[in-house]
């Protein structure tokens, strides 16, 4: 071989291992590759105007303030990747240090920071996809009720269903074909809660871009759960751990990420919430109204009681009284006109009427008395308008006028009146009527 054809094979040996170094290069950085962040609250939150609340470092009380029973945002950056390969990741958190709880179990990643934007200042492709979380049992047999439908949720990607069979070239599992069983798959708990333990699943999804972000919440321990002193709040240091343990692939590249960790510090933790619930409030609008002032009166109320009582009977007993007839006799009664004697001076006259008999009662008349002046004779007549048995009366002065014959002229006078009187009576009872006994 002469000089010229070695110096042709050393340019030839150049250009391969020239060619074998730019592979490499090229092999090199299209390596897939995941970085794990965690959202800071304070101030702002890690929305979509806010992607540097992403952080990559740890959470402090000079970033961040979550309450026992919240949720703490996670996303897993994935880059690098080859559409239509399927990839897996390891996730891990510490859920209790010393027998208090941290993070006891994952939730999704807005359920506390509802604007939180996972694909914030990242290139996201679509499709979003969700994938549930399931109840741990290592929580709920403990008597903690967990947040009920939660779930992971993924940016350019999709999560296959169990029973799924992949092609394996890479690094996803040992063989040339992996079967998913379950995705996430079943929980590991590493440790025990009576001291430090972690809890870690395996989530399973498909490459739609070569950029996929992978989100979640995880749910900060509280006392309302675990009990005074067994919560969050009550351990010191930094012992909000969460991680991606392992990254594989199912391509020939092989996908390694290490370990991806994030801690928070408890100072970022604050007392738990109390939430008081009120029932709903009703508003209801009147409608303008005018007002009148009333005077304001008394009113008094009469309660007017009325008695009922039972009908009263009352018998009245007429009682008659039979008299027996009375018969009043009365006795005779006799009646005597004495005779009255006048005496005259110088002479004597008498007059004698007969006693009279009768058995009726007598009346006496009203006697009218005519006085006669100068003393002259009087005669007196009962009156003939009275009924009267009576006799009549005569008055004769003490004297009388001379006569010459003393004694005569009285007689005479005397005779001739008694004459006089007696003719007269029967006409003074014709004239009175009808005599009774």
């Amino acid at each position: 071989m002469n000089h010229q054809a070695g110096r042709r094979l050393a340019a030839l040996f150049l250009l391969l291992v020239a060619a074998f170094a730019v592979n490499d290069q090229l092999l090199v950085s299209a390596k897939s590759a995941v970085s794990l962040d965690q959202c800071a609250n304070l101030g702002s939150t890690c929305d979509t105007a806010n992607p540097s609340q992403w952080q990559n470092g740890n959470l402090g009380s000079s970033n961040s303030h979550y309450s026992e029973g919240e949720s703490v945002p996670y996303r897993a950056k994935f880059t690098d990747l080859s559409p239509g390969e399927m990839y897996s990741a390891t996730i891990q958190w510490d859920t209790t240090k010393q027998g208090k709880h941290a993070i006891d179990y994952l939730t999704g990643v807005a359920r506390t920071e509802t604007t939180a934007d996972p694909c914030s200042g990242v290139t996201c492709v679509a499709p979003v996809s969700t994938l549930a979380v399931p109840l741990d049992s290592e929580v709920s047999g403990r008597g903690v009720t967990q947040v009920p439908g939660q779930a992971f949720r993924i940016d350019g990607g999709t999560f296959p269903a169990p029973g799924a069979s992949i092609a394996n070239t890479g690094n996803l599992c040992g063989a040339s074909t992996c079967t998913v069983t379950a995705n996430p798959s079943a929980y590991s708990l590493t440790g025990a809660y009576t001291g430090d333990s972690s809890t870690s699943t395996t989530v399973y999804f498909y490459a739609v871009g070569t950029t996929v972000v992978l989100s979640w919440g995880g749910h900060v321990a509280s006392q309302a759960d675990w009990g005074a002193g067994s919560s969050a709040s009550s351990i010191a240091g930094s012992p909000y751990h969460m991680r991606v343990l392992d990254f594989a692939c199912s391509s020939v590249a092989n996908c390694s990420a290490g370990n991806e960790d994030r801690s928070m510090s408890s100072s970022a933790v604050l007392p738990p919430v109390t939430t008081t619930t009120l029932p709903p409030t009703t508003t209801t609008t009147i409608p303008d109204s005018t007002t009148t002032t009333v005077v304001e009166t008394t009113t008094t109320t009469v309660v007017e009681t009325t008695t009922t009582l039972p009908p009263t009977t009352t018998t009245v007993v007429e009682t008659t009284t039979t008299l027996p007839p009375t018969t009043t006799t009365l006795p005779p009664t006799t009646t005597t006109v004495l005779g009255t004697t006048t005496t005259v001076a110088g002479s004597t006259t008498s007059t004698s009427v007969a006693p009279t008999t009768s058995t009726s009662t007598t009346v006496a008349p009203a006697v009218t008395t005519t006085t006669v002046p100068g003393g002259d004779l009087q005669v007196i007549f009962p009156p003939t308008t009275v009924p009267s048995d009576d006799d009549f009366f005569s008055l004769f002065p003490d004297s009388l006028p001379s006569t010459g014959m003393p004694g005569f002229g009285f007689g005479l006078v005397g005779a001739f009146l008694l004459l006089l009187g007696v003719a007269a009576l029967p006409a003074a009872r014709r004239r009175r009527g009808p005599t009774r006994d």
